[in-house]
């Protein structure tokens, strides 16, 4: 017993060594801080259309959206829900806020960007849309 204990041990020890020994090393995106410089190389801004234009876009022009680590997919999901909702054309996203469960997605309208809430889970699923009120 004590030698197939011995040599599964060596086993995955010589896995270990021959894996440290290749000289790859793996970093990820996540690794750096996210900085002012970061996020606002990762601000995107889609183009608004023209009025003879049909399509409804709308722009993630904030910091604060890109930083929060919503997902793009669940960010589209809430400007196109609250473009329908509202009946709106002109939309940005003006805050976001993630959570493992649902992100909250907060969308102005219009040119006074009165703000809609946006319940939307992170792969994309609205749960709920609603205008905001003082």
């Amino acid at each position: 017993m004590r030698n197939i204990a011995t040599i599964t041990f060596a086993s995955l020890l010589l896995g270990l060594a021959a894996c440290s020994d290749s000289g790859e090393t793996e970093t990820s995106s996540t690794d750096q801080p996210v900085t002012s410089e970061t996020t606002s190389a990762m601000e995107t801004t889609e183009p608004v259309p023209d009025a003879s234009d049909n399509t409804v876009t709308g722009s993630i022009s904030s910091d604060a959206a890109m930083a929060s680590n919503v997902p793009d997919v669940a960010v589209d999901a809430c400007l196109n829900a609250v473009q329908m909702e509202a009946s709106a054309t002109e939309t940005d996203v003006i805050g976001a806020e993630y959570s493992e469960a649902n992100s909250i997605v907060t969308v102005g309208v219009g040119a006074e960007k009165t703000p809609w809430r946006c319940l939307v889970s992170n792969e994309g699923q609205v749960a709920e849309v609603t205008q905001e009120t003082n």
